[in-house]
């Protein structure tokens, strides 16, 4: 029970000070989305049928906390970027260094195109883009168009829709308790874009 408080204490300190830093362009990798993640995680914690270590349930709680912080720095550089502030927190809150560690290995196993190499690290990617087998998708989506847009990546409404409906076809879940929980609405927000995309290229002939 005392590490269960230590979490929730560090989730909230350190999804603090990520809103309060984090530059306003980033209208998707924010504290929101790690507010997100970190839920997300809990959910497929209770639900998932895979016998994880009490050490290896609180490093997944740490990364899923801390997976973007490298946004505050370099965002090219994110997951690399992120310990020193593992380091940070972890040296506030008493965290042992070896649970910083596995938490960082963690968080490297979130790199973009996922490439997750551990059972925790597979439900850990899956935490971090749940929201495309969840209604929210579409706020999420228009987020990181946002979020493009203010870096100066502008896309028409027909590359963004293309973008969209490659991203949810190429990224299923990889765990058993992802696809339970949020497969089927990734299916439908699939089935959604695709139409959308139909629309848009029918209007442009």
């Amino acid at each position: 029970m005392a590490r269960d408080f230590c979490i929730k204490t560090l989730q909230e300190a350190a999804l603090s000070y990520l809103a309060e830093h984090l530059d306003r362009r980033y209208s998707y990798h924010n504290a929101v989305h790690s507010q997100d993640v970190c839920a997300a995680l809990e959910e497929f914690l209770q639900s998932t049928a895979d016998p994880f270590e009490p050490s290896e349930r609180e490093a997944l709680q740490i990364a899923a906390i801390f997976h973007d912080f490298g946004y505050l720095v370099r965002p090219d550089e994110n997951e690399i970027c992120c310990r020193e502030y593992v380091q940070m927190f972890g040296k506030e809150f008493a965290l042992p260094l070896a649970l910083q560690v596995r938490a960082m290995e963690l968080i490297m196993e979130t790199a973009f195109p996922y490439r997750p190499i551990s059972a925790a690290g597979k439900l850990l990617c899956d935490a971090d883009i749940e929201y495309i087998g969840r209604d929210v998708f579409w706020q999420r989506a228009a987020d990181f168009r946002q979020e493009l847009a203010a870096q100066g990546q502008v896309m028409t409404d027909l590359q963004w829709y293309c973008r969209e409906v490659e991203f949810l076809r190429s990224n299923a879940f990889f765990t058993d308790t992802a696809n339970r929980l949020r497969g089927a609405l990734r299916m439908e927000n699939l089935r959604q874009a695709e139409a959308r995309l139909q629309k848009l290229a029918r209007e442009k002939i």
